[in-house]
């Protein structure tokens, strides 16, 4: 076989073995180090937050987590965080994003790295609320700190 024909059948093969390592697809599920008050059940109680997302070729969408801030004056407020839209991952698996909370008076951040069947990273929500938890552009600063997570693929 000549040299060229090797380098083009080379070509070839990875051209299709980069097209199936994207085309990777799966459901990850996890949790935060956070604590997250949940009201479920008679009586509210803390339990460990969880983190949930879908991988779609290079698209991780479908965010939801759990995160509890503290507030200026010690109070404390958990939230469901489910943005919309989608994070593209760059060539080593790693991906970031940062969107605006509904009343546009905070921010939450996600960003994370996947490998194979396993993710990690990490999470933030800063936000402005009253003291009834409504979010006010006037109200005290709240904010989570870094809140790392761990995730896995499930079936």
């Amino acid at each position: 076989m000549s040299p060229r024909r090797i380098v083009v059948l080379a070509l070839a093969i990875f051209a299709v073995s980069a097209s199936v390592a994207f085309a990777e697809q799966g459901r990850y599920r996890g949790h935060t180090e956070g604590l997250y008050f949940t009201t479920a059940g008679q009586d509210g109680h803390y339990r460990q937050a969880k983190i949930a997302f879908n991988l779609v070729g290079t698209r991780v969408q479908n965010f939801r987590w759990e995160i509890r801030v503290e507030c200026a004056d010690d109070s404390h407020r958990s939230f469901v965080v489910k943005p919309t839209g989608f994070l593209t991952l760059d060539d080593d698996g790693k991906f970031v994003g940062r969107v605006s909370t509904p009343g546009g008076t905070g921010f939450d951040r996600i960003s994370g790295r996947i490998r194979h069947e396993r993710a990690s990273g990490a999470v933030r929500r800063v936000i402005r609320l009253s003291s009834s938890g409504a979010e006010t552009a006037g109200g005290q600063s709240c904010n989570s700190g870094r809140v790392d997570w761990k995730a896995h693929e499930t079936d």
